[in-house]
């Protein structure tokens, strides 16, 4: 995998884990969209740790 796709994915889920903790520690309440957004946003990390970038068509092929 090539470490370029892997940073906005990575970046996401250290912002979600920022906002988790808002949301517990400060301000102590729950919102079900950005729960999703975290399912969301959490699962496309691990599909781009599992999943080869020929398989997401990022390799060109030269045949």
């Amino acid at each position: 995998m090539e470490f370029t796709h892997f940073q906005p994915a990575a970046a996401g889920v250290g912002f979600v884990l920022w906002l988790i903790g808002a949301e517990v520690l400060v301000l102590a309440k729950y919102c079900l969209w950005c729960s999703g957004v975290h399912l969301v946003t959490t699962a496309l990390l691990i599909v781009l740790t599992r999943v080869s970038p020929a398989q997401l068509g990022w390799v060109s092929s030269n045949e």
